[in-house]
């Protein structure tokens, strides 16, 4: 079919290193048939990674909305768009959103409640960064990032009791001995 030979086209000029044939080609290909999505064979992801390569970030996550519009519960897709938001440029909140977002494609995610922790404690919604951070930790006790990420949130609250305590869980779990001077020093500095 026409389609499959604008996908194959677009995909041997990626190969061979022609981006704009390649692109022109695979755009060609999405518009023939919106909706295929074979993960090794898609447009979109082959769209995506020239974009990313060409260095046209905003062009990739259009792309890459547009996949997460076609199949919303695509665990790969939510969390590769929240990544193309972040490296993109856009603002914290959109960002935070994005990862908030991506978290509903699978709820047991760790790495994707750290990232969405990060990018609400970005953004200064401490409250949305420490559910975020206490999802990971209950998810997976011994996650040194969640822990971090919750002694950090707590000592920006002024929760310091809170913020030891975490900080005490990252010790344990054998975090960085800078990392916790450094947090004791911005806990005693918050209270003063």
């Amino acid at each position: 079919s026409c389609f499959m030979a604008r996908l194959h086209l677009g995909m041997l000029g990626q190969k061979s290193g022609r981006n704009e044939m390649a692109i022109r080609e695979l755009e060609a290909a999405r518009r023939l048939y919106p909706r295929y999505h074979v993960n090794e064979v898609s447009p979109y992801t082959h769209l995506v990674d020239l974009y990313v390569e060409t260095g046209d970030r905003q062009r990739a996550v259009e792309v890459m909305r547009d996949l997460r519009a076609m199949d919303p519960s695509d665990r790969e897709a939510a969390r590769g768009y929240a990544r193309l938001v972040r490296r993109s440029g856009a603002s914290a909140k959109d960002v935070a959103q994005a990862f908030h977002e991506a978290i509903w494609t699978d709820l047991f995610d760790v790495d994707v409640h750290l990232d969405a922790g990060d990018a609400w404690e970005t953004a200064g919604d401490l409250r949305a960064a420490w559910r975020e951070f206490c999802a990971a930790t209950t998810i997976r006790s011994r996650s040194l990032d969640g822990w971090l990420g919750r002694a950090r949130v707590a000592g920006a609250q002024g929760r310091k009791d809170a913020a030891l305590e975490a900080l005490g869980r990252a010790a344990q779990l054998g975090a960085d001995e800078a990392d916790i001077r450094r947090l004791r020093e911005q806990f005693a500095q918050a209270v003063e």
